[in-house]
């Protein structure tokens, strides 16, 4: 009689409870049944069905409910010696367990050859396939009914909700999702608008090449202008990619400036123009626009006044903007570790540690751009070996990868060079960010963050590789200059 499930060092029963050396682990009631669905088909579940079976009164009014639960399932999984990944997702159809299997029976009075542990022994020889199996991949997965089609809108669904986590490591997956939408209804213009703006964030973070990255964006600009696409929503885009992606600013003004910022919703299309000011070194103009147009409860826009004001080595009025976007967006992780940031250069270094801490960043094994913000943070203070350290682990992991630049922003890597006085590792990182178009060369090169290092080689150089390769020429405005005294 099957008693439950061996999932390799755990074990599973009939009611979801999920133990590994005896203990159970902390699984929400969701999580448990999710868990045990998805153990029992022995194969691909689809979304309906899950979300039918959790929530069989009503389906949840957050279309991201269920992602939820499987992140949430994901995230215990992921302090086990298993890992999270043996639950995947089969993109545009639903989610599987793909690790080890094996059911468990009661053991039965009998011969000694009797299975220890209740384990069912295979019959010798086997007339049938082994019920436990391997760990295999998601493509070879069969399919348990029932599974319904999947829809464009679903897969929207989905990637919205991964997108409103603000966490840059979800933009991959976001962006998968969003491609599939658009594979199956090219028309679906709201995900091809959210496909623009998830790759222009994703190459701001240094997560994606910004050179192939517009080119794509150009593809799909031209295709939203064939569309019912709000044709200023479109023009927005348009302008974020040229300063952004082609470093043509001075285009961007000529197109656009004079009557585009007006006409603008109050949302996604104004901030991508207050992107465009921030990358062209306007910060002034940007926090003028935000001062008429921000509302409270924009979580991005207050990230953005922030950003403009640490440009202008204004401190307390960049940690006001961003108490208030944690406030609206506390669990995110790039609202904290901007603080962490504001709260080193103003000398806090014992906040700045604590708010690094609370996210957790350096616990984790692969890296980005924002370990390189997390770092730098700790760089000027009494943490600074934890900085090294991490800059040590970038180092190595690009060498042993033989990557030809460092994970997320080469830019923010520089700055953390530039830190730890790091000359070498400074100056080829910084010739990568002018190389390749990093998005956050620009806002390094007008801003106040490279002020206490001018005198550095690297940044010289660098300097003048921007000067010739951002729009041929210096485009600070006035209100970024003479701000040296302040840091």
């Amino acid at each position: 009689m099957l008693r439950g499930w061996r999932l390799g060092p755990y074990r599973l029963d009939h009611q979801g409870i999920l133990e590994l050396e005896g203990r159970p682990l902390q699984l929400k009631p969701l999580q448990r049944q999710a868990l045990l669905l998805l153990v029992q088909a022995g194969g691909m579940v689809s979304r309906e069905y899950l979300t039918t079976a959790l929530w069989p009164d009503a389906p949840p009014q957050d279309p991201g409910a269920l992602a939820q639960v499987i992140h949430g399932l994901r995230r215990v999984l992921d302090r086990g010696p298993l890992g999270g990944q043996v639950i995947q997702t089969v993109y545009g159809k639903g989610y599987a367990y793909t690790g080890p299997l094996t059911p468990l029976t009661r053991s039965l009075p009998g011969p000694s050859g009797a299975a220890p542990d209740g384990i069912s022994p295979p019959a010798s020889p086997p007339t049938s396939p082994p019920t436990s199996r391997p760990h295999t991949p998601p493509t070879s997965l069969r399919t348990s009914p029932p599974t319904a089609a999947v829809s464009p809108n679903m897969l929207h669904r989905e990637a919205w909700a991964r997108w409103r986590s603000g966490d840059p490591g979800q933009l991959p997956e976001v962006i998968r999702l969003l491609k599939d939408c658009l594979a199956l209804d090219p028309r679906h213009t709201e995900a091809l608008v959210d496909l623009c703006h998830s790759l222009l964030l994703q190459a701001g973070w240094g997560m994606a090449c910004s050179r192939h990255t517009g080119l794509e964006m150009q593809l799909l600009i031209q295709q939203a202008r064939s569309l019912a696409v709000d044709p200023h929503a479109i023009d927005a885009i348009h302008a974020e990619t040229l300063t952004a992606l082609f470093w043509q600013p001075e285009r961007s003004d000529h197109l656009y400036a004079s009557w585009l910022p007006q006409r603008l919703s109050l949302d996604r299309p104004l901030l991508g123009w207050v992107r465009h000011l921030i990358y062209s070194g306007q910060f002034r103009a940007a926090l003028t626009l935000l001062a008429e147009r921000l509302q409270s409860d924009l979580p991005q826009g207050w990230g953005l006044k922030a950003f403009a004001h640490v440009q202008l080595a204004e401190w307390p009025e960049a940690e006001d903007a961003l108490r208030r976007q944690v406030a609206l967006r506390g669990a995110q992780i790039r609202p904290p570790l901007e603080l962490a940031l504001v709260s080193a250069l103003q000398g806090n270094h014992q906040q700045a540690a604590a708010l690094v801490e609370q996210v957790g960043i350096l616990q984790q094994d692969s890296l980005s751009s924002l370990h390189a913000l997390a770092a730098f943070s700790l760089a000027r203070g009494p943490q600074r070996p934890l900085a090294a350290a991490l800059l040590d682990r970038r180092v190595h992991h690009q060498a042993s990868r033989q990557e030809a630049t460092p994970a997320g922003a080469p830019s923010l890597w520089g700055l953390l060079a530039l830190a730890l006085g790091e000359r070498g590792l400074a100056t080829e990182w910084l010739t990568t960010a002018v190389r390749e178009r990093c998005c956050m060369a620009p806002i390094l090169w007008h801003g106040a963050l490279l002020w206490p290092y001018q005198q550095e080689p690297a940044v010289a150089c660098f300097r003048q590789a921007m000067a010739k390769a951002y729009g041929g020429q210096d485009l600070r405005r006035a209100g970024s200059r003479n701000i040296s005294n302040k840091i």
